[in-house]
């Protein structure tokens, strides 16, 4: 499976339209499950900041295939006005937790909950490194850093789509650039503790150099979630279980101790493609992501 985030900004007269707009996945070919949202700002602050005729859409696909051909479905309306947005395209690698409206398959040889995050186990010293196989200098297995055979092709063999992009292979596992997912049903009893140790967390988040880009998803009054993409996953861990940045940790040792959410799910990614601009950017226009890797990685898993 694969999992796609959408960002568009659609303008507040659409918003609401596109907000009740239902992805069925018996109606769609190869959906799994699909929200839209609400987005706004990860940054301290009781509530966060929302952002202005800004829809998200949440989705997780059977394959690469099954997005292709709803992105190219014109009778989508949905698709149509996302078109002009931003999109990343995300392979599950380590999960936390569950959420099971969107069951989440991570491939074989990854471990699941080896994190604190929402009832994870612990985090351990030794780690499965996902991110192997890239070439000692930063290129991938093709010398050119582009698709496994050298002609801008992906995972499974399959072009880009138009105005899409696999970006730059960098030396080095923990280079690698890594999407964090949470998801969680709020318990609107714990709303207030919940929002207290989310500004915290959100606002050390915030000033993280190593946090590329980062989205706060919510469709009131119980679906919260938030989106970030980081430099590596040394540079995540820093942030979530790093003693110099305790705000994170304590968010979760509070929701162990008086559980903020009805059911939470902790998702670890590896962005292998995206399309458009965010914000006025491709957050992994310029930061090393593992293109090769991600492509080889995703076809064994096939």
């Amino acid at each position: 499976m694969i999992i796609s985030l959408h960002v568009a900004d659609v303008g507040a007269r659409a918003m609401p339209a596109l907000l009740r707009e239902r992805l069925h996945p018996g109606e769609v070919p190869g959906l799994r499950s699909a929200r839209t949202t609400l987005t706004g700002a990860i940054e301290a602050g009781l509530l966060p900041k929302l952002h202005p005729g800004r829809v998200a859409l949440l989705a997780s696909w059977e394959d690469d295939a099954a997005l292709d051909g709803f992105l190219r479905t014109e009778q989508s309306p949905l698709a149509e006005r996302l078109a002009g947005g931003w999109h990343v395209r995300l392979r599950p690698i380590r999960m936390s937790g569950s959420w099971s409206a969107m069951p989440v398959e991570v491939a074989p040889g990854t471990a699941t909950d080896d994190d604190h995050g929402y009832g994870g186990q612990r985090y351990g010293e030794q780690e499965h490194r996902e991110q192997d196989g890239q070439g000692q200098d930063g290129r991938g297995p093709d010398g050119d850093g582009r698709g496994l055979d050298g002609d801008d092709r992906g995972p499974d063999g399959r072009g880009l789509e138009s105005g899409e992009r696999y970006v730059e292979v960098v030396a080095g596992a923990t280079a690698t650039p890594v999407a964090v997912l949470t998801l969680g049903q709020l318990r609107l009893r714990r709303a207030l503790p919940f929002l207290r140790a989310n500004s915290r967390a959100a606002g050390r988040a915030a000033a993280d150099p190593a946090l590329l880009a980062s989205l706060a998803l919510a469709r009131p009054p119980r679906f919260v979630s938030t989106f970030s993409i980081w430099q590596s996953v040394d540079a995540m861990r820093r942030y979530a279980y790093g003693s110099t940045q305790p705000d994170h940790k304590a968010a979760i040792q509070a929701h162990q101790a008086a559980p903020f959410h009805h059911e939470a799910g902790f998702v670890r990614c590896l962005p292998y493609a995206t399309q458009g601009t965010l914000d006025g950017q491709d957050p992994l226009a310029t930061a090393g992501s593992t293109a090769a890797t991600a492509a080889a990685s995703h076809r064994e898993t096939r």
